[in-house]
């Protein structure tokens, strides 16, 4: 089990903190992992977030601002530009050549599986989960990421992380954890089986 989760690992894309996917660039794919300060896009579409794992799907041209409510943006329009906001959270965009995908992801939504949840509807729409690119954005680094007993339980008590949770979880001081959010979302990815090579961090 560990040489196969680290062979995947070694497979992914990892790249120093930048706001764009030099691979996504050079094919044309426009995004961007901004910082503070920066406005969201003109006309660009985005959601009041609060930890959930709902998706909202944009089906209306002309539509702008605020569509909704959750934490996840998809849209088949290729006039629209969406965006989700993090701090510490970890941004997600999922890239297909006829539909993309802005996706919040903070502790509390990994917990409750919103990556497999955004996988079951990307897979709705009848599209193949190899056929999209992931990128990952800067996030909160496990450095900085402390963490309690009450959030290591509420991964530990999911199957799905049991195996998982220990590549992305260090022991900190007394009883202090240190959390992992991106490689949470990467393992995730591969349990759902997207090929690691259409992962980027």
């Amino acid at each position: 089990m560990a040489e196969s989760i680290l062979g995947y690992l070694k497979q992914v894309e990892w790249l120093e903190a930048r706001n764009q996917i030099p691979r996504w660039h050079d094919r044309g794919i426009r995004h961007g992992f901004e910082g503070i300060g920066h406005e969201l896009p003109p006309f660009g579409l985005h959601l009041k977030q609060f930890h959930s794992t709902i998706i909202q799907e944009v089906t209306e041209p002309g539509s702008e601002g605020i569509v909704g409510q959750g934490d996840a943006l998809a849209t088949f329009l290729p006039t629209h530009r969406i965006a989700v906001k993090t701090a510490d959270c970890v941004p997600i965009l999922v890239f297909h050549h006829e539909f993309v995908m802005a996706i919040h992801a903070g502790w509390r939504g990994l917990a409750h599986d919103f990556i497999g949840e955004v996988c079951k509807f990307v897979a709705s729409k009848g599209l193949e989960l190899k056929d999209c690119e992931w990128g990952v954005g800067p996030s909160i680094s496990s450095d900085s990421f402390e963490v309690g007993p009450e959030v290591v339980d509420a991964f530990v008590t999911l199957d799905i992380f049991r195996d998982d949770l220990g590549w992305a979880l260090t022991k900190g001081v007394g009883d202090r954890w240190h959390l992992d959010l991106a490689a949470l979302t990467v393992l995730r990815l591969r349990r759902q089986g997207v090929f690691p090579t259409h992962i980027s961090v």
